[in-house]
């Protein structure tokens, strides 16, 4: 509950996910050639600030409000603090070692979390040669395991996090609360100090509205 808005808690992104690839999948195998046209409804009026999101997985996801960002950065940094030792060089690794195991942990992070609105998140089918039977009926066939790719380019978050001395804002709030911000600016296109200013503003204007109403 925020604001007196309940939100969604943070599994259902990945239901969400999982359900669109389960539907494209039945009727790309029962009807090939044609895809699923989402109906949307229409959203309440109220104030719009957020960030732009340049790759929506619906029309309605084309503007990430300051809620669900915050919320999104929270689950993030809360699963990357959970492992933050993974995110230093070892003594034993060289730069390229640590690069690749650290953007493998990332990427961990982002296949089980990452938020359900961006369209650079994809379900594919671990056997992608698997066909829906059009003689059963959909309900009645289970598709194959699907696995979890998005198509973003981590490598700049790694080698900000290698750096020296690094980010100023890693330097100053850590690097789990850098490597969430990062993410999120890779899937919005923005800065990472520019997700990072939406979600403290938010909290900022929460903390005024819950002291205003003591």
């Amino acid at each position: 509950m925020e604001l007196g808005v309940a939100l969604a808690p943070p599994e259902t992104a990945e239901v969400r996910a999982h359900l669109q690839a389960l539907i494209d999948a039945h009727v790309g195998a029962l009807l090939p050639g044609f895809a699923v046209a989402p109906r949307l409804r229409k959203l309440r009026p109220g104030p719009k600030g957020g960030l732009k999101n340049p790759h929506p997985l619906w029309r309605r996801d084309a503007l990430i409000d300051a809620k669900q960002l915050a919320w999104d950065f929270d689950v993030l940094r809360k699963r990357i603090k959970a492992t933050a030792h993974d995110l230093d060089q070892r003594r034993d690794e060289t730069n390229v070692d640590a690069a690749q195991r650290i953007e493998r942990a990332i990427r961990d992070i982002l296949d089980e979390w990452g938020p359900g609105w961006s369209s650079l998140r994809e379900e594919r089918l671990l056997d992608p040669s698997w066909k829906a039977d059009p003689r059963k009926a959909p309900w009645d066939q289970i598709p194959p395991a699907t696995s979890t790719q998005w198509n973003i380019d981590a490598s700049r978050v790694v080698e900000a996090l290698l750096a020296k001395p690094g980010p100023a804002l890693k330097k100053k709030e850590g690097a789990p609360t850098y490597v969430a911000s990062a993410l999120l600016a890779l899937l919005l296109e923005v800065s990472p100090e520019r997700v990072h200013r939406t979600v403290a503003h938010h909290r900022r204007h929460r903390g005024e509205l819950r002291r205003a109403s003591q």
